[in-house]
């Protein structure tokens, strides 16, 4: 599994958006496996719960220097719902990360403990290729995304992919 994370690493992203798209939807589908009891949701349909009337309380797993750069609008880390996760009972909870992977071994771990969980497949950068909004913790609307590392740079080509230095800078990988 991880020899194809690196193999993976040293590919570069494709230019157009299309290409993107099916890169992201590759990479994702190589260990979906691993998580094969939980359910998953698209963009799209994401996006229609989250302006319903009863939406799905949103995880962000990722570590808190990428949620730094920007969330999806609502989302509460991993942290915040363990704290609360009463005030969350009978609610469905969606995970997501980067493309989907780290969100559903989270998805799956909520699932065992009686979580109704689906993990966002794709996760924040499928969110930019439908222009879905997103926000700095503190409210800012941003087009930055944190997409993991250089060559996971899967986001919709009209956002910013930033990446996190050694040093915890923030670095835009704009060419």
């Amino acid at each position: 599994m991880w020899t194809f994370l690196l193999a993976l690493a040293c590919a570069s992203p494709p230019a157009d958006d299309a290409g993107r798209i099916e890169a992201l939807d590759r990479v994702y589908q190589r260990y979906d496996w691993t998580f094969p009891k939980v359910d998953e949701i698209d963009a799209t349909t994401l996006q229609a719960q989250l302006a319903g009337d009863t939406p799905p309380v949103l995880i962000d797993v990722r570590p808190e220097e990428e949620r730094r750069v920007s969330i999806i609008p609502g989302a509460i880390s991993v942290e915040q719902y363990t704290a609360n996760s009463q005030a969350y009972a009978g609610r469905k909870v969606v995970t997501y990360c980067t493309v989907g992977i780290r969100s559903g071994f989270e998805a799956n771990r909520l699932r065992r403990d009686g979580v109704d969980v689906l993990n966002f497949k794709g996760s924040i950068l499928a969110w930019t290729h439908i222009d879905g909004p997103l926000v700095r913790p503190t409210g800012e609307s941003t087009r930055q995304v944190h997409v993991y590392g250089p060559k996971w740079n899967y986001a919709a080509t009209d956002y910013e992919s930033v990446v996190t230095d050694r040093n915890g800078t923030v670095q835009s990988l704009a060419e």
